[in-house]
Parts: structure tokens; C-alpha cells; sequence
């Protein structure tokens, strides 16, 4: 790809749309999610226009530095990560998740800025169901997006991710092997109120993982 920048922008340009084509007619989406995810494919659309994809040295620093963190995991196949089971893994993947990021950000995608910017605005909660407003910044927009919540438990969970993960465990299981015994799901903490400048509508969405 060294060199190749007017190729890359132009395949960049053509999958963004594609992206955004693909998310808007699948049915394995809700709307929320194709919210979503359509304005996120249209950041990195963007974003990958002027970023330096085609720099040679660039390029050799990112694939060595990613490979080297990548070995330093010690995860290496499907039946590592089993071993070491979710937490494990997890803990094991924070480093090349750290060195994933720190190379994004040196093509000019900080997702560290967006994390840190990344604000909450309560909408709407009736009993065990709730709606939350979210805005962050990515690629120089800004993502305005709605998600639903569920409280499982006393914990409030994205009620698309419960909903992926009970069709998952409907499937049934290939070769005989017996079915998987759940999917533990990240907490989503319920802002109370709104703790960034963009404020949350009176009532009322979409966030996807």
C-alpha cells in the first residue's frame, strides 16, 4: 500500500458508502444500532480521506509495533483464549488494545479523546427499561445517538446486546457440542443526569458494541 494514497482514498470513499448502504438495508440491526453505526462508518470514512495510510515508514512502525504487542499477549489461537477464559483474556488483550490505539492515534484517529469526551444525558426510565442520549467525538464529528437499557439484576445492560446474546444462545449448537452456558455482559452505568453540554431532549435513540 506504500505510495498508494489516491488508491487508498478512493477504496476508503467506496467502502464507507458501501457501509452505510449494507447498514441501512440488513434486518439484523435495530434502528438504534443502524443509528449508529451509520454515523460512525461516515467518521471513518472521513477520516480515512486524509489520513496518512499510503506513508511507508509509517506503515513498518505500525505492523512491528502492533505484531510485537500482539506476541507479548501470549494468546496464540482460539484454544489460548479458552484457556485463559473472559477475564484472562481480557487482561492479557489491554496491552495491544493500548497499542492499537497509540497507532490509530498516530494516523490521526484519537480514541482516547473520544472516550474522554464522551458525555451521557438520562432521556427517559420507566421501571426495569430506560433511554439514554450519548454524544462523543470521533474523527473530527460528532456522534449524537440514542441506546436503550435494561436493569438485570440491579445492573443496566444495552438491551441490543441482550437481545444478540439470546439469539446466540437460541442457536443450536454444531457438531453435538453442548450449548454455551451464557454470555456475561458489561454493566452500563445509568447516568442520573446529564453530564456534558449537549443536553437530553424531555423525553423520548443507538448504540451497538
Amino acid at each position: 500500500m506504500a505510495g498508494q494514497d489516491k488508491a487508498l482514498r478512493d477504496a476508503a470513499r467506496s467502502l464507507a458508502l458501501f457501509g452505510q448502504q449494507y447498514l441501512g438495508t440488513q434486518g439484523e440491526y435495530s434502528d438504534e444500532e443502524r443509528a449508529h453505526y451509520v454515523q460512525i462508518v461516515a467518521a471513518l470514512g472521513q477520516w480515512s480521506a486524509t489520513a496518512p495510510l499510503g506513508e511507508r515508514k509509517r506503515g513498518h512502525a505500525a505492523i512491528a509495533r502492533l505484531a510485537e504487542a500482539a506476541r507479548a499477549t501470549g494468546l496464540d489461537g482460539d484454544d489460548a483464549l479458552a484457556a485463559a477464559g473472559m477475564d484472562g483474556s481480557l487482561r492479557q488483550l489491554g496491552p495491544f488494545a493500548a497499542a492499537a490505539k497509540a497507532v490509530l492515534a498516530d494516523y490521526g484517529l484519537d480514541l482516547d479523546h473520544s472516550l474522554a469526551d464522551l458525555r451521557t444525558g438520562l432521556v427517559e426510565e420507566k421501571g426495569d427499561h430506560a433511554t439514554v442520549r450519548i454524544h462523543y467525538p470521533l474523527a473530527g464529528r460528532e456522534i449524537d445517538t440514542l441506546v436503550s437499557l435494561t436493569r438485570r439484576d440491579g445492573r443496566w445492560y444495552l438491551s441490543d446486546y441482550l437481545e444478540h446474546a439470546a439469539e446466540l444462545l437460541a442457536e443450536p449448537p454444531a457438531g453435538g457440542e453442548p450449548g454455551l452456558p451464557g454470555l456475561p455482559l458489561p454493566p452500563v452505568a445509568m447516568p442520573d443526569t446529564d453530564t456534558g453540554p449537549a443536553s437530553a431532549p424531555p423525553a423520548g435513540p443507538a448504540t451497538g458494541r
